[in-house]
This record gives C-alpha cells, structure tokens and sequence, in this order.
C-alpha cells in the first residue's frame, strides 16, 4: 500500500508546513519506488525516441549534439551550488529561504547562458566543428530560463513526496520526445535533439510552477544559511566537470565526433541499470539520510546494506547486457551502430562498483560532509583525466571504455575508505550480502561464458531474430543467478542481508494472490 502522504494528487503545503511523523525507512522505501517507476516510464519513452531517432540520424549528429551538450553543462557546472539540496537538507524552510536560493539560481542561470553565448564562437573551432557555434548559442538560451524553475518543488523532496516528480520529468519527457522523433522524420538533422531540448526545457519550466502555489520573490536575505553547504557543493560540480565532462573534451578532439557518438551512446546503453534504478534510489536516499540526521536516527539507514541490496538487483542486468550486447545494440540502435558492441559489453561492468559511489555520494552530501565529498570527487576526477589521456593516445576507443571503468573502482575504493574513517561505513551490515553476490555474479558469468551464447555480434537477419537471441540470454542470465544466489543464502543459513529484504518485500504480492484466488 502506497502511503497518501506522497501522493502526488495531495495539495502541496507551504513552506514551513509541519507534517506528522511517519516510519523513515518506510517512506524511503516508497518514495524509492516512486523514483525508480517514474524512472522507468521516462526511459520507455526514451527508449521509443531511441529506437526512431538513432536509425534516422548518423553518430557524427548524435557525437555533435553530445559535445554541444558536454560543453554548455561544463560551463553550467561551474557555478553550480547545489541550492535544491540545500534547501532538503536544512532545518528551516521560510519563504525567505525559498527567495534567496530562487534569486541565487536565476543569477546563475543568467551568468551560464552568458559565458556559453561568448565562448560559443570559439568553441566550434576548438573542438573541431564550427557547427557547433549555433548550437551552443541555441544551449545559451535555455541554461538561462532553467535558472527560473520555481525551487519550491524543493518541498516535495524534502518531505518524501515522490509522486510530483510524476509531472515534472514525465510532462517534459513526453513533449521532449514527440517532438524529436517528428522532427528527426521531417529534417533529418540534428537540429532535431535540439529542438526536443528546448521544448523539454520550456514545459519543466511551466510545469514547476504549475505544481506548487508558490511564487518566488527576489531576495538576497539568506544566503549565509546557503553558503556553507553551496559552497562545497560549488567545489564538487567543478571537480565533477572533470570526472564527468572529461570524456566529451579528451575523446572528441583525439578520435572524432563520430568516435564519441559510438562511446556516449553505448555509455547510455550499458549504463541503464545505473541510470534506471540505483540513480532514481539515491535521488530519494537523500531525503532520507537528511530527515534522518535532522531526527537524530543517523544509523536508521544503513548504507552498506543498502548497497548490498542494490548491487544484488543490478548485475544480473548488468550481465545479460553485457552477454547480450550483439543484439541489444542490432535491436535498439540499428546496423549503423554495430561498433558499439563491445563498448556496451564493457561499460556495463560499472554496475558491480557504481551502487557504492551513488549511495556514498548521496550519503556524504545529505550528512554535510560536503568537503570529504569534494575531496573523494577532486582525486578520482585526476585519475579519470589521467587514465583518459593515456587511453586516447593508442587511438582504441575499447581501451578507452576499459580504462574508464577502472577510473569509476577506483572511486568506488576511495569513497570505501573515507566513508570507513568517518565511521559511517559497518561492515556487518552488508558485507555477507555484497559476497553472495559477487559470487553469484561470477557463476552467471562463467556459466553463460562456457554456453558460447553471450559476447558475440548479432545474428544475422532481422531485428525480430536478434531480439528473441537477446531475450533468451538475458533470462539465461537471471535464472543462473537467482538459483545461484537463492543456493548460496540458503546455504549461509538465510542470514539477514538483500535477499530477506527482496523476500520481504515480494511477500505481500504472492498473499494477495492467494487471497484473491
């Protein structure tokens, strides 16, 4: 049963509002769903977009448009300051704390379309294609009517109502496709990814103000309340533009427009249990680690137990994309992206270590240990940079993915140990979990591995074909590690770890089943 207190139909309370206490770790939990449900719908959509839009356009569009993208969200990253999350994680809501954090973003929205619009003619150039220049003018535009969303939608978040999130990313995205997929058919052009950007923009802009009643004033009034915590969240987005800009700035100039299509579309592809489900959980694990420390219930959610139950949901995913990549990439994309085959089969390995970057980054920030966050974020985006530039210089874009990967462990262990110094981080909490399904992991990934079914290029003939190969590895994949995993915790002695929280949230479907039977 869903908790009507997150009910996105519930009118929306002021800033300030009190609300009666309910089970933290409950409405964590459902407000998880929520996130991972809208998540979903939004990635069909995407999904539908893709399968239309990747067979009309070429992977130099595609390329073009994501360095465009790249460069104006670099340029957005530097000054951003993390107000929505400062607004969650502080003890007061006023208006006047609303106002301030609103008139700080419309400022920074205006200075990003400003420095964009001036480095726009001399961004094409630099990064090898003057088409560029009206794109990043087009980018310019709408960097500064973002910086006018009402940040009230803050509110929801910080009292762990999900369902409004229904309306903001749903609305947008559903608009945001449409008109790509119409626009890709009639110009066949990349004006077209464009376009849909710009009226995704729009409709997210209407859509915030249309969900809370209310109407921000300009106000400078609190801003020290806000500088503590922005101002580390300020260091973090740089260092971040580091980490997860880098590709875009050492690949494209180094390999081609084209090169980096194929590299940031099977970054999509083989991202998506990542993307899908442990991104969408985070996004309500901040709230929760926050309300947490604001109750003085700090272990209420314990983080390494909640990795364990992410990565267990994750890898079998994980793996039958990666074992199924040949007909994943023939399906979804098309013949003109085939080379992205073994990029989607190696990027898809991120799914074993990103559970603990998400959850310790989401932990850190919500806690106020924004400056051990900068510090983690700042050292992996060096080594990333670094492992990058070494891998370009072979001209291998395969060695590329590889060395990324390596980049996101070697986050993963860093995050591990400030984590364990600051005493968040108990081993007893998931340690049992994580093993049985690494474990399990490596069983599927033996077993399909010594079948010869997984790893190799789609068969030849219709898409209908490689779909139903891709489907039968991909439930291979699940049947060996479920059994695995099932045989392994029933072997443990069924210790309390992911698989009693799976079990436990499973129960409740099969007993109204047999109720209504």
């Amino acid at each position: 049963m869903i908790d009507p207190a997150i009910m996105p139909d519930q009118p929306p309370a002021a800033p300030g509002a009190a609300r009666a206490p309910t089970s933290l770790a409950r409405r964590v939990a459902v407000g998880a769903v929520w996130m991972v449900a809208i998540r979903f719908a939004s990635r069909t959509l995407g999904l539908v977009s893709m399968l239309v839009v990747a067979r009309i356009l070429v992977p130099a569009d595609y390329g073009l448009v994501a360095v465009a993208t790249a460069f104006s969200q670099s340029v957005d990253a530097v000054s951003e300051v993390g107000l929505i999350q400062a607004l969650v994680r502080h003890p007061d809501d006023a208006r006047e704390l609303y106002d301030t954090a609103f008139t700080l973003q419309a400022i920074r929205g205006c200075l990003t379309a400003a420095v964009v619009a001036l480095a726009a003619p001399f961004a094409g150039p630099w990064l090898g294609d003057p088409r560029l220049t009206p794109i990043l003018l087009v980018l310019a535009a709408l960097a500064a009517l973002g910086g006018f969303e009402n940040v009230a939608i803050a509110e929801f978040r910080r009292n762990l109502r999900f369902g409004v999130e229904l309306v903001l990313q749903i609305l947008p995205r559903v608009l945001m496709v449409a008109t790509a997929i119409t626009a890709a058919l009639i110009w066949r052009s990349y004006w077209a990814l464009i376009l849909a950007m710009a009226v995704s923009t729009l409709a997210r802009l209407a859509a915030t103000y249309a969900v809370h009643p209310h109407r921000p004033r300009p106000a400078l009034g609190r801003w020290r309340d806000l500088a503590h915590f922005s101002f580390w969240t300020w260091a973090t987005s740089l260092a971040g533009i580091a980490w997860s800009r880098s590709d875009a700035f050492i690949i494209s100039p180094a390999l081609g427009a084209a090169a980096f299509g194929l590299y940031a579309l099977a970054w999509e592809v083989g991202s998506l249990p990542v993307s899908e489900l442990i991104a969408p959980v985070a996004g309500a694990l901040f709230p929760g680690f926050a309300e947490a420390r604001r109750r003085g219930e700090a272990g209420a959610l314990a983080p390494l137990a909640v990795v364990a139950f992410l990565t267990m949901l994750v890898a079998p995913i994980a793996i039958a994309i990666s074992a199924a990549a040949g007909p994943v990439v023939a399906v979804l994309l098309g013949p003109r992206w085939l080379a992205a085959r073994p990029l989607v089969a190696v990027i898809a390995s991120i799914c074993a270590v990103a559970p603990f970057g998400w959850v310790a980054a989401t932990l850190l920030s919500a806690s106020g240990r924004v400056a051990r966050y900068f510090v983690v974020v700042a050292l992996s985006a060096a080594v990333r940079v670094a492992m990058l530039l070494h891998a370009v210089q072979g001209g291998d874009l395969l060695a590329v993915a590889w060395w990324s990967v390596a980049s996101l462990v070697f986050e993963a262990l860093v995050f591990a140990v400030v984590l364990y110094g600051a005493s968040e981080l108990r081993l007893r909490d998931g340690l049992g979990g994580l093993a049985r399904t690494f474990l399990a992991s490596a069983v599927t990934l033996g077993a399909i591995g010594a079948s010869g079914w997984g790893w190799h290029a789609a068969p030849a003939g219709s898409a209908a074909r490689a779909f139903v190969e891709g489907a039968a590895i991909g439930l291979s994949a699940l049947a060996v590690f479920v059994a695995t995993t099932a045989l392994l915790w029933w072997g443990a002695g069924r210790p309390q770890g992911p698989e009693t929280r799976l079990v436990a949230m499973l129960r409740p479907l099969f007993v109204r089943r047999r109720s209504a039977a």
